[in-house]
């Protein structure tokens, strides 16, 4: 009978040591779990997807406006001259991590002419801090020009801009660096074949 007792005194304290051993461990598994890693958040509207990664990230667009010469917008008028509005948004796509695909629009307008145009460029991001990158601009554009009682002309030009982006602002983009362009081709009757190059400035924003 003594036997029988201490038999079932063991079996019940076994048993009640694996029941413990099965609650530890599921929680011990939970505790293992790393945090998920950021995700995109959208908008109030639910209607957007604004990235949380940083800026060159995959499918993340960059609005910007970006010119070599000039600042990228620019409305102004002078004495009694006509209205000159200057503008030269572009749009970009990351089709995958630090590489983007994008055009740009030419609006230019007054001094007794307008030109309108188109480009396409490529572009590859190199992050040099947290802070600091650096966004490489290759593409081709072409403009139309129109004059007041003059013949008009088209020209196509090689550009090349190297911005250095400063990122004191999630989702902002304000940038310096030297650009490069070059005329291909000139359907003028005096075609100006001259390169121009110098510093340029860039801003806009990502999502």
């Amino acid at each position: 009978m003594t036997k029988l007792r201490g038999a079932s005194a063991i079996i019940v304290t076994a048993g009640a040591a694996g029941a413990a051993l099965l609650l530890t461990v599921p929680a011990a598994r939970a505790e293992e779990v790393p945090p998920s890693a950021p995700m995109a958040t959208s908008s109030a509207s639910g209607g957007l997807n604004v990235s949380s990664a940083p800026f060159g990230a995959a499918r993340q667009m960059a609005f910007v406006m970006l010119d070599g010469g000039d600042f990228p917008f620019k409305y102004s008028k002078s004495g009694g001259g006509s209205w000159q509005l200057h503008f030269r948004p572009a749009l970009d796509f990351f089709l995958q991590p630090n590489v983007s695909v994008g055009g740009n629009v030419v609006v230019d307008t007054g001094g007794g002419s307008s030109t309108v145009g188109l480009g396409v460029r490529a572009g590859y991001h190199v992050a040099l801090s947290e802070l600091v990158s650096l966004w490489p601009l290759v593409g081709l554009s072409f403009g139309h020009t129109s004059v007041n009682n003059g013949p008009s002309t088209s020209v196509t030009t090689l550009g090349i801009n190297v911005p250095f982006l400063f990122h004191l602002v999630p989702h902002f983009l304000l940038g310096v660096g030297p650009f490069f362009s070059l005329p291909l081709t000139d359907s003028g009757a005096t075609p100006n074949k001259d390169p121009s190059y110098g510093l340029t400035a860039l801003v806009g924003g990502y999502f």
